[in-house]
């Protein structure tokens, strides 16, 4: 069997669940992965019987590969695809594609017109509980649909700057924003608020800690979701939709799951 050689760029939290999951794959060899952070670009190198770089672009540029793993945050995209995109290399990228339009719009119409072999990690959109949904909407479309994202903030340091994450918005919510133009079509209208509270135990954060958008899809459909970054605890409704009846898909292990009703 051949074995696809791949490349991992991001070896954070996220990057490192990738990882895991390819190791486990019996065609997959990893044979290369990069992280600004050298010590720990040798240590998951070592770790995999992989090379290590500490900038993504070189590892893109240097390894001969059949596809790339890009696990940055929001900030930290947009070289590594366009170097990808460069060499025609397939590449799997973590949402969101980048937390401003001017870079997820280059690095679109760049895929498009070349025709590569791309995918963003909305995985909402493969569960099983989502094809059952679709199934049940085909003869009944929705005409309302509702979704929340309502959590604690991430420790991360860069997330709570907007400038870094994009805000709960970009780098959160947008799961939901993905599974309801899977749901119920394209949005051609959108309205939002926010507001911030100040923390002083988040002193520098400027990202919004909760946030309200109304949508009008093209279908005539229409909808609203919320997102707090301040609660006490996470919740784990992810969308509700209505017609005459309603269901909720939910994502965490705490919630069934799908309910209708």
């Amino acid at each position: 069997m051949t074995r696809l050689l791949v490349g991992c760029v991001g070896l954070g939290f996220i990057g490192g669940r990738h990882l895991l999951a390819l190791d486990a794959m019996p065609h997959v060899e990893i044979v290369a992965v990069a992280d600004p952070v050298a010590d720990r670009a040798r240590a998951v190198a070592e770790k995999f019987g992989a090379r290590s770089y500490d900038d993504g672009v070189k590892l893109i540029n240097n390894e001969v590969l059949d596809a790339v793993w890009l696990c940055l945050p929001p900030f930290a995209h947009g070289p590594a695809e366009q170097a990808a995109v460069e060499r025609a290399l397939p590449f799997f990228v973590e949402k969101p594609l980048a937390h401003d339009l001017d870079t997820a719009t280059t690095i679109s119409e760049q895929v498009d017109q070349l025709g590569l072999l791309t995918a963003v990690g909305y995985h909402w959109r493969h569960l099983s509980i989502v094809g059952d949904a679709l199934r049940r909407l085909q003869d009944a479309p929705p005409q309302l649909i509702t979704g929340c994202w309502l959590d604690t903030t991430p420790a991360v340091p860069w997330w709570s700057r907007r400038n870094s994450s994009g805000g709960q918005l970009v780098e959160q919510t947008t799961h939901v924003f993905d599974l309801a133009r899977l749901l119920v079509g394209e949005v051609h209208t959108v309205t939002a608020v926010e507001s911030r509270l100040r923390r002083d135990s988040w002193p520098e954060a400027d990202v919004p800690t909760a946030s309200t958008a109304v949508l009008q899809f093209t279908s005539g459909a229409i909808g609203s979701t919320r997102a707090v970054a301040c609660s006490a605890v996470a919740t784990p409704l992810a969308c509700r939709l209505s017609r005459r009846t309603a269901f909720s898909i939910c994502t965490r292990q705490a919630c069934p799951s799908t309910a209708f009703g």
